[in-house]
């Protein structure tokens, strides 16, 4: 399966982010994923699918 219908994701704020590290950094070992590959999982394919809701974002990160 090809990188870029996946998506990695943490149940933050439920999820302490002290145990964010060692999935990426498992996901990050594996020979499987290109560097371009992870970037897709960490951020690019959730802006590709869900356009509107970055948008959002940024204009949010604009105002602070």
């Amino acid at each position: 399966m090809p990188a870029s219908p996946l998506l990695i994701g943490f149940d933050n704020p439920f999820m302490p982010a002290s145990t964010f590290g060692s999935p990426i950094a498992d996901g990050e070992s594996w020979e499987g994923f290109s560097n371009e590959d992870l970037s897709l999982l960490a951020y690019g394919n959730a802006i590709r699918l869900f356009p509107d809701i970055f948008e959002r974002m940024q204009k949010t990160a604009a105002i602070k």
